[in-house]
């Protein structure tokens, strides 16, 4: 059965817990882990003074922070008594709340905004040219089939290894939405979420048109094989009537949320024929799209995986996987129900190296089974468009085009160390790489700025995320000390050592709950929406307002077998989602070229100088003399060593 969630206030996201597979070994742990704890109000208003201070605060200004967090505990009080109750009456204090207010109310549109993108290390070689294990797009279509349903018995049996953290165990609830698309919806959206043993078949697209194939049988337990596969993809190609520029539905899903919304309304009032399309579309495996384009060089992957070819996507789809014309495969997803690691790391590691066994096996290579006929398995999609439909599909194709052109997004690789190095020289690696974009951003921008880096708190049941709050007093002190001629070198180590202790508490803290920002976004929702009471007025000072402006956007991925990221939306700031391999730092950087402000290209070249610098001051041996920054090394992530997967 699927779990469609209804557009209804403070109500609207509550995704839908499917019911266990048959198997429940990848879950059976999960009601063991404790709680997410609430933090006391007092404890949320010290930390979040200490953000303001590292933002810069003037002292006049903590001193009237000082003045109003009384007052502001005692105003907050009812609102802390909400979410005791909440802590105690659910599973995860947050739960639906963010979904629904950090997610599905967002009404501009998602390209840009909040879906994660990758491209595959295999697909390309030490250069950056385009290698991919299979040319062919429509066979690479068949073998991406074949992977994703390797990974659906994984689901469906309860088998998918369990994740942790160091010692700890990770939460796996996640794993149980990850067959889910987003549905349009007024005001706040719907997630569709079908449970493992009841996705039957794949979505696929080509030019724009629609087809699905019964890759499943009934019973849930038989499939169709490579060979088969391979028959209905291009007896389904066959069977397409291109539709025009403006007839592409896909485009819809780039739109503004309530555009799409009352398209999707439209659609479903033309004709039955289109209601049921969307059924079969949101009830899919995964939806696989097939180019004509190639993918000529590593940058151009990743841009295709982002925003590229937008009228041959459903960019609702927590599982979007693309075949360019050359048969590179990148990826795609919408992750409201999940976060970016759950939706992309841990599924694209084992789809890669579980197809790559099958290949080595033999596996695929079993022919067709006789009189197979692909024709019973394929159905193609025809949709009724009215001229209003249209119309909305040309509006949300120029406003895509519009973001397209003011999207910057490149690859990076730091290949002079990486992790074995920063190990050996006893540093905190994680830290370390946000002292050196901290710098970057100082050295390219000449301020210090809030940082957002994501931690994970699925230690915790239904846990999610925190905010790391990468800025702190210690970090602010180490990179103004940078750019002093006059201050001693081992001074400036000190500093450095200081900056990178105070990061792993900051982070402790953020991932064994401790964090203040979903804290806080829980209190006001509670004192505004539930209790209907304005906020204190310690949320309206300057230095509150200005801790929370995110212009770094940050993430460690942890995937072995590819490298993705996010875009950052903002005109101002820069997305940077970091990869720690044994010999390099990999990096997706993205920017918004709107203001003029930023440039990818520029940070970069701001980030390889910082890393040398950095390590040169961290080395364990003190440098007597002023420490000089090397020149700049140039490289592709291609080019990096690959670590060997143990998977």
């Amino acid at each position: 059965m699927t779990a469609v969630i209804a557009a209804k206030p403070l109500q609207a996201a509550v995704v839908a817990t499917p019911a266990p597979p048959p198997s429940k070994d990848t879950w059976a742990l999960d009601s063991s882990l404790p709680r997410l704890p609430v933090p006391s109000i007092r404890e949320t208003l010290q930390r979040l003074k200490a953000s303001c201070a590292a933002v810069g605060a003037p002292p006049a200004e903590l001193a009237e922070f000082d003045r109003l967090a009384d007052t502001a505990e005692t105003e907050l009080a009812a609102a802390q008594e909400v979410l005791n109750k909440r802590y105690h009456s659910q599973t995860n204090y947050i739960g639906p709340w963010w979904d629904e207010f950090a997610y599905l109310r967002q009404r501009e549109s998602i390209v840009l905004t909040s879906n994660v993108f990758a491209v595959r290390d295999s697909d390309f070689g030490p250069s950056g040219q385009p290698r991919p294990p299979i040319r062919d797009k429509f066979r690479r279509a068949a073998m991406l089939m074949c992977e994703s349903l390797l990974f659906r018995t994984l689901l469906a049996s309860g088998s998918l290894p369990r994740e942790a953290q160091g010692k700890s165990k990770m939460c796996m609830s996640q794993f149980k939405r990850y067959y889910c698309v987003r549905q349009p919806r007024a005001v706040v959206d719907g997630v569709c979420i079908t449970p493992a043993r009841d996705v039957r078949n794949f979505h696929v697209m080509y030019r724009g048109a629609h087809f699905i194939i019964k890759a499943v049988a009934d019973d849930g337990k038989a499939s169709l094989n490579y060979s088969e596969l391979l028959e209905c993809v291009k007896h389904g190609v066959k069977r397409l009537v291109f539709p025009a520029a403006d007839e592409c539905i896909g485009l819809m899903t780039t739109a503004n949320r309530d555009a799409w919304a009352n398209v999707w309304k439209e659609l479903c009032i033309t004709s039955l024929e289109n209601a049921d399309n969307l059924k079969l579309i949101s009830t899919a495996i995964s939806t696989i799209c097939v180019d004509d384009k190639p993918v000529l060089s590593l940058k151009q992957g990743i841009n295709r995986a982002a925003h590229g070819q937008a009228h041959n996507r459903w960019y609702d789809r927590s599982s979007l996987r693309i075949v360019a014309g050359n048969g590179v495969v990148v990826e795609n997803g919408e992750h409201s129900p999940m976060d970016a690691i759950v939706s992309a790391s841990t599924p694209i590691d084992t789809m890669i190296i579980r197809g790559k066994r099958a290949t080595d096996a033999g596996d695929i290579d079993e022919p067709a089974r006789p009189g197979f006929s692909a024709a019973a398995y394929v159905r193609v999609l025809n949709w009724e468009v009215t001229p209003a439909v249209k119309a909305a599909i040309r509006q949300a194709k120029k406003e895509h085009m519009d973001a397209v052109r003011l999207a910057d997004i490149d690859t990076y690789a730091f290949d002079s160390y990486g992790r074995n190095l920063l190990r050996e020289y006893r540093l905190n690696a994680d830290a370390f790489v946000q002292q050196a974009m901290q710098l970057a951003f100082f050295r390219d921008r000449r301020k210090l700025v809030p940082v957002y880096e994501s931690g994970s708190t699925r230690m915790f049941q239904e846990g999610r995320t925190e905010v790391i709050r990468a800025l702190t007093t210690a970090q602010r002190a180490f990179i103004l000390a940078m750019d002093n001629p006059e201050m001693p070198v081992a001074e400036k180590m000190k500093l450095l050592h200081a900056a990178l202790a105070r990061h792993a508490e900051v982070s402790a803290e953020a991932v064994s709950g401790r964090g203040i920002d979903r804290h806080l976004m829980t209190l006001k929702l509670a004192q505004t929406v539930v209790l209907r009471r304005p906020l204190p007025a310690i949320f309206g000072l300057k230095c509150v307002i200005e801790s929370g402006q995110y212009l770094l956007l940050t993430s460690q991925m942890i995937g072995r077998l590819f490298v993705g990221g996010f875009a950052h939306p903002y005109a101002d700031g820069y997305g940077c989602c970091y990869y720690l391999r044994p010999n390099a730092i990999c990096m997706i950087v993205s920017g918004c070229t709107k203001e003029g402000h930023t440039s990818v290209e520029r940070f970069k070249k701001q980030l390889t100088a910082a890393f040398h610098q950095l390590i040169e001051l961290a080395k364990p041996v003190q440098q007597e003399d002023q420490v000089a920054v090397p020149e700049a090394s140039s490289t592709t992530l291609s080019s990096v060593k690959k670590p060997q997967s143990k998977l």
